[in-house]
């Protein structure tokens, strides 16, 4: 059983940056996946992330691209 919140505002935070950087280095916005879909039809599968809130994620990157300004829309050729 997870804890509830399952993340940290922090984490949320951190993941944003890892994500952004991982999606600056492959020239796009990455499309991210969670392991509990990938491993629904997988006898004994993984049904991590639990308790992820997608809208807290979001939250995060927004804070993020607020920080880094429009120069966050010219690394990943981003049109808000």
């Amino acid at each position: 059983m997870a804890p509830i919140p399952g993340f940290t505002i922090a984490q949320y935070d951190r993941l944003a940056l890892v994500y952004t950087v991982a999606s600056v280095r492959a020239g796009a916005w990455l499309i991210p996946a969670f392991h509990a879909p990938i491993d629904a039809q997988i006898r004994g599968g993984h049904d991590d992330p639990q308790n992820f809130d997608l809208d807290a994620f979001a939250d995060g990157l927004q804070r993020l691209l607020a920080r880094l300004g429009p120069t966050s829309d010219a690394m990943l050729n981003v049109q808000r």
